[in-house]
């Protein structure tokens, strides 16, 4: 590519005829191009990170709409591996739980419940494919819990009411109590759950983080020569309603 240039000077009493110099640009271009696609390098990551923070201050910040949970929730079935088994034509039937009797439920509180009583087998199965047990984060399940309800029939979800006592009950009942401790009182074997309800929230929230925990239990509950322990739903708001107690106990004595 060339450009035109011109040329007047004065020389000799006369003045020349303004002439046209062509100068050859292209290594100008290309430094004009360099520069471009440094910069472009250099702003890329920092919008890509900014668009990132807002992505998940946006999700933390619950401002997702019920269609973005959704989409979310689809996606991480499918990048956790959940289909691997589920909905899978090389797995047999009868070898996972049938989710199309998930549509039946109208509660991801139960939803939570048969993941948990199924966590063992789920293990064993990633094991034996030899690969990783999927890790949830944050809210993770809770999409995946609400994608889940979107396809039921029933779209009321039953709200279960727990009680306190109840909780206290189940968690020396099943045998929480081996390898956790509440206020001291308790096993070492896992952490300590007197903080595990301290900041309120939900009991699907609730449920959400005993499920991230539970496939790190299998082990322990076998070397203690236990059975896993059974959940129903409604068992689940007993122990979250239980926790929520004893962490606002621990509030209340501190602040006097």
């Amino acid at each position: 590519m060339a450009v035109l240039r011109y040329v007047i000077w004065y020389q000799e009493g006369r003045l020349h005829v303004p002439s046209i110099k062509y100068e050859d640009v292209e290594m100008n271009n290309q430094r004009r191009s360099d520069r471009f696609f440094l910069s472009f390098m250099i702003i890329l990551p920092l919008f890509l990170t900014v668009t990132n923070i807002a992505f998940v201050n946006a999700a933390e910040n619950k401002t997702l709409t019920k269609e973005d949970r959704v989409a979310m929730g689809n996606h991480l079935f499918e990048t956790k591996q959940c289909s691997y088994c589920h909905n899978s034509e090389n797995i047999k039937k009868e070898q996972v739980p049938d989710l199309e009797r998930w549509k039946e439920l109208s509660s991801p509180v139960l939803w939570a419940a048969i993941m948990w009583n199924h966590v063992p087998e789920m293990v064993k199965a990633f094991t034996e494919a030899k690969k990783g047990i999927p890790k949830f984060e944050n809210d993770e399940l809770i999409y995946i819990f609400e994608s889940l309800n979107t396809a039921s029939e029933k779209h009321a979800q039953i709200k279960f009411t727990g009680n306190a006592s109840r909780g206290s009950f189940l968690f020396s009942y099943l045998g929480c109590k081996v390898c956790h401790s509440i206020n001291g009182e308790g096993g070492r074997v896992g952490p300590s759950l007197s903080g595990i309800a301290k900041n309120g929230g939900d009991v699907l929230r609730f449920a959400s983080q005993l499920l991230s925990h539970a496939p790190y239990m299998c082990d322990k509950i076998e070397m203690q020569n236990m059975y896993w322990p059974m959940l129903q739903g409604n068992e689940i708001a007993h122990l979250f309603e239980y926790f929520k107690s004893v962490s606002n106990s621990v509030e209340l004595r501190r602040s006097r």
